[in-house]
């Protein structure tokens, strides 16, 4: 339910990287989604309907070279296969050793702060 949310993280961090000041192309950028919970049915093919919106954000994401990694170790739990996920997932062995392996070579952890909006703007205004 908060997969969406989670997601304008990445368009908080894409969106003003490929405009001015930064100016970067999207092939020089290097981000890494990793999904290890229960997010990661919205990944599996066979629930790609109920979870539309947010795979064509994600696919989107992919396309302009987000990589979306997932938790082996959480396939298994939830009685997954990497052949159940979509073709822009990549299946890593655990996610806790992906986050060390990336975190080794000088990527950054941006952990999502996932909040419900219990007011809408113009009520708080």
């Amino acid at each position: 339910a908060k997969l969406g949310a989670a997601l304008y993280w990445v368009r908080s961090l894409v969106n003003p990287l490929v405009e001015a000041p930064y100016s970067m192309f999207s092939e020089d950028m290097s981000i890494i989604v990793l999904l290890h919970g229960t997010e990661i049915v919205t990944l599996a093919t066979k629930n790609e309907a109920r979870y539309t919106e947010v795979v064509q954000r994600m696919r989107y994401y992919a396309s302009i070279g987000v990589k979306f990694k997932v938790c082996g170790l959480a396939l298994q739990d939830y009685h997954y296969t990497a052949s159940d996920m979509h073709d822009f997932v990549e299946v890593t062995p655990s996610a806790i050793t992906e986050l060390m392996h990336w975190q080794n070579r000088g990527y950054a952890l941006i952990t999502p702060q996932i909040l419900e909006k219990k007011f809408s703007i113009d009520t708080i205004r």
